[in-house]
């Protein structure tokens, strides 16, 4: 039997709440970027035109899923590739559950990637409509491409 297809709407208000619980948390330093736009680059590193792009998960497989292609079939681009081509620099990735995220400079991850046989890691994920396909990486794998930042905060 196919999996359920996953439905993005019932994932939005997860992402949201870790948007809000982050920019609380970090607001001395980052502001919202784009309010009236969902799917534009997250924050701006206060006081500078410097992007940073959050994801936020709730896994605890010690593996960060980055999107290639949001729509696989119509090649829209996802993840770190889509927030490179909408200016940011930097990714930060919240395990939410494991009370840690990851600071990568977008570029030197791309090119990190490059370097790795993706191939073992390749996941598809069917939504309603349209598929979406990417990478669940071991972290440790990627290693020397972020920074580690326990959070003193948790979205339960």
């Amino acid at each position: 039997m196919a999996p359920k297809p996953k439905d993005f709407r019932k994932d939005l208000p997860f992402g949201l709440e870790a948007e809000q619980a982050f920019l609380s948390a970090y607001a001395p330093f980052i502001e919202k970027a784009n309010l009236d736009d969902l799917r534009a680059v997250d924050f701006s590193i206060f006081g500078t035109e410097v992007l940073l792009e959050l994801k936020a998960d709730r896994y605890t497989s010690g593996n960060v899923f980055l999107e290639r292609w949001s729509d696989k079939e119509a090649k829209k681009p996802g993840g770190p590739w889509k927030a490179y081509l909408d200016g940011a620099t930097y990714l930060a990735y919240w395990l939410v559950n494991q009370g840690v995220w990851y600071f990568f400079d977008i570029e030197a991850l791309l090119a990190c990637l490059d370097g790795l046989d993706l191939k073992p890691y390749e996941k598809e994920v069917r939504n309603r409509g349209y598929c979406t396909f990417g990478y669940a990486i071991p972290v440790k794998l990627l290693k020397g491409c972020y920074s580690e930042h326990l959070c003193e905060f948790r979205k339960d």
